[in-house]
């Protein structure tokens, strides 16, 4: 069963992913698959927040500090963002 995702959402980057940071990209490999991805400009930074257990409000807070975007806009993409990342098994999450 796939836990729903929310704002209290706590997320947490998977241990299984290996992670170099480039500048506006990160760039991650799934050490058990041998799986590439790749996070450019805001997802990169995302990724970089969940080097601790965050929940998604604390995430769209920095963000909003951080980038000019309205909040619905925020957390809309953040939720669909995580979302994604779960389903391939690159964040874990926890309600």
């Amino acid at each position: 069963m796939t836990t729903e995702i929310s704002m209290d959402t706590q997320v947490t980057a998977s241990e299984k992913m290996l992670a170099s940071d480039l500048g506006d990209e990160v760039v991650m490999m799934c050490i058990e698959k041998g799986k590439y991805y790749s996070l450019q400009g805001p997802s990169g930074r995302i990724w970089q927040l969940l080097e601790t257990p965050k929940t998604l409000a604390e995430i769209s807070t920095t963000l909003l500090d951080e980038y000019d975007v309205a909040k619905d806009v925020c957390e809309d993409q953040l939720l669909s963002l995580v979302s994604q990342l779960r389903d391939q098994e690159i964040v874990t999450c926890s309600n």
